[in-house]
């Protein structure tokens, strides 16, 4: 028997996914999070990972780079990125 479509996951919601779309890990603030979408905006990594998108904005680390992101811009996900957030509140002082 030729069983070329073995490697399948089968989901919750009743639908196939293939190889291409296996889960990927990325964190924010050190915590891991996993995802199997190719793509997300960064409000939608910060949802995921319990901030508030209205208070808190999302920077990508690459490297030694920084980059802010807009909450509206999509992000292509990829295994093992790192995302740091940041509160747009002000910080009290004593």
């Amino acid at each position: 028997m030729n069983d070329t479509n073995s490697k399948r996951d089968e989901h919750a919601d009743g639908g196939e996914e293939s190889d291409r779309q296996r889960t990927k890990e990325f964190t924010v603030d050190g915590v891991a999070f996993t995802t199997t979408k190719r793509e997300l905006t960064a409000a939608q990594v910060m949802e995921i990972a319990g901030l508030d998108p209205a208070t808190h904005y999302l920077t990508l680390v690459k490297e030694r780079k920084q980059t802010r992101l807009a909450n509206d811009e999509v992000i292509k996900i990829r295994d093992g990125m790192t995302f740091v957030s940041a509160s747009t509140e002000p910080t009290p002082t004593s």
